[in-house]
């Protein structure tokens, strides 16, 4: 401009883009729980981890209870069983062993109601057991400690059937066979068996006869035809023997009168009472 040349623009400082670093939980330490460790690290001041509320409000005094027996590895570990408790409200677990005479162990608590994760889930995010893994025959790690579900308690089927989306069909047919075998559930199939009897009960009082198919399967006329057929061929003496036709009175005797009524006016015609009384004078 002006014959002035221009010097190059001069550049304007720029701010280079900080990214954050990805945060990372750190990984679980020996004491307490992975949710332990992961709330505390949340704040400067630990804190406990939030609770279900609502979940303990609508399942707290429930508890699905099992029967179980050790999978054997040492010898006196034989003919023990136990007691698994499931607490619907916080999904603890606690185990207790039935005493057995003469065992030389009295009964008591096994395991405290703790979380129990599945075995080879992770330390730092573990999957905890749930209803849906116990099943009659299910093999259970406890602490490496293995237990074998042996029988449920008749409250397990009644919470199953309430929620059926929550299991899947195989444990829903595993559980209702057993506890049938066990003849706990007489009643409910003398109730469900009664309702089909009702619902079949009322179908068929619904149910509007067709005449076009009524008439289709029940002819009179062939009715009528197939009983005359058999009236005709009845049988007499032994047995096989067929009757023969018997002929009508007119074949069987042709100077027999149709008509009785005309010997009546034959004996009343004076002409032959005469006649006749005449030949036996003479």
């Amino acid at each position: 401009m002006l014959g002035i040349m221009q010097p190059e623009r001069i550049p304007l400082p720029t701010k280079d883009i900080v990214t954050a670093p990805e945060y990372k939980p750190p990984p679980h330490i020996i004491f307490g729980t992975p949710e332990d460790t992961y709330v505390s690290c949340l704040s400067f001041m630990p804190k406990r981890p939030k609770k279900d509320v609502v979940r303990q409000l609508l399942n707290f005094p429930k508890k699905l209870r099992y029967s179980m027996k050790m999978d054997v590895v040492h010898p006196e570990d034989e003919n023990r069983d136990f007691i698994l408790e499931y607490s619907l409200s916080d999904g603890t677990i606690v185990v207790q062993e039935l005493e057995k005479r003469n065992s030389g162990r009295r009964e008591g608590c096994f395991l405290k109601a703790t979380l129990v994760a599945k075995p080879k889930t992770g330390r730092d995010n573990p999957e905890y057991y749930t209803p849906q893994d116990f099943y009659i025959g299910a093999k259970i790690n406890i602490f490496n400690h293995y237990f074998i579900i042996t029988g449920v308690d008749l409250f397990v089927y009644r919470y199953i059937e309430a929620n059926p989306k929550k299991f899947p069909q195989e444990v829903r047919n595993n559980i209702r066979n057993y506890l049938v075998k066990q003849n706990l559930l007489f009643d409910d199939i003398m109730v469900e068996t009664k309702k089909i009897q009702d619902k079949e009960e009322t179908k068929l009082q619904s149910l509007e006869p067709d005449e076009a198919t009524v008439e289709k399967d029940i002819d009179m006329k062939q009715c009528v035809r197939d009983f005359e057929a058999q009236t005709k061929c009845r049988y007499e003496g032994d047995h096989g023997e067929l009757r023969p036709r018997t002929p009508p009175p007119e074949e069987l005797c042709p100077d027999l009168i149709k008509d009785p009524t005309q010997l009546f006016h034959q004996y009343q015609d004076p002409r032959i009472f005469t006649e006749n009384k005449v030949e036996r004078s003479k």
